[in-house]
């Protein structure tokens, strides 16, 4: 009998590839649960919440009621639901999830279920962005709908993750498309701005005056995203040991060269790299990262303590409670890091007798408040609290008190906050500290604005788009145009500055005829000559047209040169140089008996001509500053092997 081999497609294997993943986590062996069981008691790998009856999870139909009639989720509803809880239990561990969390999100593949049922539906491979909109607008009213709404967008970006809903990766629901609340990245407000150089210089300020502990960390932050572009959220998880130096290498003032870097590790697709930072900044990266490093230096020992140990670190002159075992209600304050004990704290703390406690549930009430994944900060670089740059007391550059048994890392929305306080009459980093804009207007700036602001520098500067998207931690240099914010108008402004004049009395190959308005023709020609080359400025549209003579500027229409400029004059001395050398190597061809081709020679000599005069008028003293454009550079030799073999073919005898 022929075995036939049924087909499935990419989707469904993705489905079946989560669901496999799935039974054979050991979260199951550790809950002693059957995959294939109607209901799961997670007792041992989730935590109960106050209002939670039970930590049982059904995986009951929508609306079911409870008992031996209701019916299971249909299809890959239910298999896809349960590995859905497995993966977010597992992501978590060891730290335990909350009921409330692994029910919600039963709770929305049950919703999501009976709307596509409605709709005719009987996979999640037939979902669609209207069934997930119906799912929050119809099913939103027990629960918060924006709270549900993350939760299934979650849900759903997890799902193309897994290849399964792939086409849905970009759904969002209007309750979580954007923030209002306050001024973030992608708040429109300040969405793909600039920052200017006035905000630039009021970092630089604010990371020279600041003096109070968190002013100065946070400082530090800034001024460390200043120094090369990267996303805020990257800062949390990079080790204490971030800082490279190679070398050393020739170049420098005295013979010797480094380069400094910082170990940095993307979270969007680019490549972990060394981070080098330009000359200039090194000292700013030096002194914001030894800042850094001195003021979490107690935490990461503490960090270390606990982690070696496995055991709460209690301060010296209460190290005794451990071995009495209990704990009086001042020394548990003392311990936390808090004046008084809160009402969550209360009951989840075992009470022996009046305002004493067990040390064994308040050792358990620490580990539940370690921050996720403990010890390891990200699993990008695998360094744990002990090892991490920005590791710090909770609460500690707060005006709270600071919580010396419990650390974290450095957390980006808590740079938003002192950058946009949301409190009314809370003042800012930059007003708190005394800095301001020329105008007197208090700096509002997001961190990823100095991201903006590095990459358009770089822009403009020319540095090749692979080496740009490269040190910004890109995956595509195709993303590099949305950080470009070069100003065609600033351009124009800054050659302009620099006191180029248009002079007609020289003596040069053809000078740009400016025997209209002086200014406005030269502001107009200068305005096209944005692209810099080694010999000066190229008029072309290179945005829209791609350049046929890369490489041979000299022999272009389109260049426009500075008389005087720095960096032009040897430039185009070292073409002449090499097209000497080029036609004294044709001449000693032709000398040796080798074949030449006259069109090429004749080609060359009238390029070597007009690269002297053009030299000429260049080195000119009294053209200094001018610009001479390059309009009767001669033609490129045109070459082919194909008509040369025509041509000197014999012409036919005709024979009669």
């Amino acid at each position: 009998m022929n075995k036939v081999a049924e087909f499935r497609s990419r989707q469904q294997k993705a489905v079946a590839e989560f669901v496999c993943r799935a039974r054979s986590s050991p979260i199951l062996a550790e809950a002693q649960v059957n995959f294939d069981a109607d209901r799961w008691n997670l007792s041992a790998v989730i935590k109960k919440t106050l209002n939670a009856q039970s930590l049982s999870l059904s995986f009951k139909d929508y609306g079911s009621p409870a008992g031996s009639n209701s019916q299971l989720l249909p299809g890959d509803f239910c298999l896809v639901a349960k590995a859905l809880v497995v993966d977010k239990i597992e992501e978590n561990w060891p730290k335990k999830l909350h009921y409330n969390t692994t029910q919600m999100v039963v709770s929305s593949i049950q919703k999501l279920e009976n709307e596509m049922r409605n709709d005719g539906g009987s996979s999640i491979l037939d979902c669609t962005e209207s069934h997930l909109d119906n799912v929050i607008d119809n099913y939103g009213k027990g629960r918060s709908p924006k709270t549900q709404a993350y939760e299934l967008r979650r849900i759903i970006r997890r799902l193309a993750e897994m290849q399964i809903l792939h086409e849905l990766a970009s759904w969002d629901h209007p309750l979580t498309s954007r923030r209002t609340h306050i001024a973030t990245r992608i708040n429109r407000r300040r969405s793909r701005e600039n920052l200017t150089s006035d905000e630039a210089f009021a970092i630089a300020e604010l990371f020279h005056v600041a003096e109070e502990p968190g002013d100065v960390f946070y400082s530090s932050i800034l001024a460390l995203m200043c120094c090369a572009p990267c996303r805020i959220s990257e800062l949390g998880s990079l080790p204490v040991d971030i800082e490279v130096v190679q070398g050393p290498t020739t170049g420098g003032d005295d013979g010797v060269q480094f380069k400094y870097g910082l170990r940095w590790w993307p979270v969007k697709g680019g490549k972990p790299q060394v981070k080098f930072i330009p000359k200039e900044m090194v000292p700013v990266a030096q002194q914001a990262i030894r800042q850094i490093k001195e003021l979490t230096k107690d935490a990461r020992e503490v960090a270390a303590q606990a982690i070696s140990s496995d055991q709460i670190v209690l301060p010296d002159h209460l190290e005794h409670v451990r071995e009495k075992g209990i704990v009086t209600s001042t020394e548990v304050a003392r311990i936390l890091g808090v004046s008084k004990l809160t009402k969550d704290m209360l009951q989840r703390l075992e009470s022996v007798a009046y305002a004493t406690y067990s040390f064994e549930s308040l050792e358990r009430y620490w580990r539940e408040s370690l921050p996720n994944a403990w010890p390891i900060v990200s699993n990008l670089t695998k360094a744990d609290y002990s090892e991490c740059l920005t590791t710090h007391f909770v609460n500690q550059f707060n005006r709270l008190h600071t919580r010396k048994c419990l650390v974290q890392s450095f957390l980006p929305a808590s740079l938003g906050r002192r950058l946009t306080p949301n409190n009314k009459g809370e003042l800012n980093i930059f007003e708190r500290n005394g800095v301001y804009l020329p105008d007197g207007s208090v700096p509002q700036i997001t961190t990823h604005q100095i991201r903006h602001y590095l990459n358009t520098i770089a822009q403009r500067a020319n540095v090749p788009q692979a080496h740009i998207a490269r040190w910004s931690g890109r995956k595509l240099v195709m993303q590099n145009e949305d950080y470009d914010h070069t100003d065609l108008e600033g351009v124009v402004q800054s050659i302009l500055s620099k006191g180029y004049s248009v002079n007609t009395d020289i003596n040069a190959p053809e000078i740009v005829d400016d025997t209209q308005d002086t200014g406005p023709y030269r502001e107009a020609l200068v305005r096209q000559s944005i692209h810099s080359t080694p010999f000066g400025f190229c008029t072309s549209n290179l945005r829209m047209e791609p350049c046929d003579r890369v490489g041979a500027c000299s022999t272009c229409t389109k260049l426009v040169c500075i008389a005087g400029h720095e960096t032009h004059v040897p430039a185009i001395r070292a073409d002449v140089e090499r097209r000497k050398i080029a036609v004294e190597n044709i001449r000693e061809r032709e000398v040796a008996g080798h074949r030449v081709n006259p069109a090429m020679k004749e080609a060359m000599l009238a390029q070597l001509s007009h690269a002297e005069n053009l030299l000429g008028a260049v080195e000119d003293p009294a053209n200094v500053g001018s610009f001479i454009a390059n309009a009767g550079a001669p033609a490129l030799v045109e070459f082919s092997h194909q008509r040369r073999v025509f041509e000197s073919r014999k012409p036919l005898e005709v024979i009669g």
